[in-house]
């Protein structure tokens, strides 16, 4: 049997879940491009969205608690790569209706060359 009071399994096994309070968790990686938030269905995530892009965000609700602000784009949903508002939307209310936490990764928009 998987006992998961040990020590080390037991750190393993907290690693690996996601985190049981609300929207605070956030991580980067390698990158400042890109960066997780992990969001609580439970409560309202507070964001605008047109496109991939946040137009939005209410203060004092847990996007913004996380750090999310305007302008950003939604690059994916629990680490599924998302291409507009209706997947992104679909996606996380899959997740709310589960009652599932459910991370959405992050990026500044690209700067592209200036228009010839």
């Amino acid at each position: 049997s998987d006992a998961t009071s040990k020590g080390s399994k037991n750190k393993r096994s907290r690693s690996n879940s996601r985190p049981s309070s609300s929207s605070k968790h956030r991580s980067q990686p390698g990158t400042d491009q890109e960066w997780t938030v992990t969001l609580d269905p439970s409560a309202p995530a507070g964001i605008d969205i047109r496109g991939t892009r946040i137009t939005q965000v209410e203060p004092g609700e847990q996007a913004a608690m996380a750090g999310v602000h305007e302008g950003l784009e939604i690059a994916a949903v629990d680490a599924v790569p998302v291409d507009g508002e209706v997947e992104i939307r679909g996606r996380i209310r899959s997740a709310q209706a589960a009652g599932q936490l459910y991370t959405l990764t992050l990026r500044r928009p690209k700067a592209g060359p200036p228009p010839a």
